[in-house]
């Protein structure tokens, strides 16, 4: 089956309104609790915030996550992170987002680090508090020099 088609039988109507979106995405995640998450995914997918993710809104992001470059992907993580869409993402934003993994994998092995800390640590890397906001070009520089999150992308 195609991209297309996979998505089609998913979402017969060639569009996704949040709560299906969501629906669809807790069953891949049974074991923890996705939604929260899965609302993040959405407002990623959902650029044009229609309320509805449509074919080419899902294939631009898989494509940019299968096949784009490094600062793509990073790219994505910072939208992904940037809740109120203003352009710039706060330690609270990036924790919320964190915390809301942590309860997606809940079963799982649980991370050596708590959200707390791994957050504290990426702003400490940059020399940034916790009061700092962070644009996108911040954001991205922090990234590409802290080998851990090369090593998540």
């Amino acid at each position: 089956m195609t991209r297309y088609q996979v998505f089609i039988k998913d979402y017969p109507g060639g569009k996704a309104e949040k709560a299906e979106f969501v629906l669809n995405f807790c069953k891949l995640y049974p074991w923890g609790d996705p939604d929260e998450f899965a609302e993040y995914l959405f407002a990623l997918f959902d650029r044009n915030m229609d309320g509805v993710v449509d074919f080419d809104d899902f294939i631009r992001i898989e494509s940019t996550l299968t096949r784009g470059s490094l600062e793509e992907k990073f790219k994505l993580i910072f939208d992904l992170h940037d809740i109120d869409k203003d352009g710039f993402v706060t330690y609270a934003e990036i924790l919320r987002v964190f915390k809301s993994m942590d309860k997606l994998m809940r079963k799982l092995p649980p991370m050596q680090l708590s959200s707390e800390m791994r957050v504290n640590r990426f702003f400490a890397k940059m020399g940034r508090s916790s009061y700092d906001k962070l644009n996108r070009n911040e954001f991205l520089q922090g990234c590409c020099n802290d080998p851990e999150m090369v090593t998540v992308s």
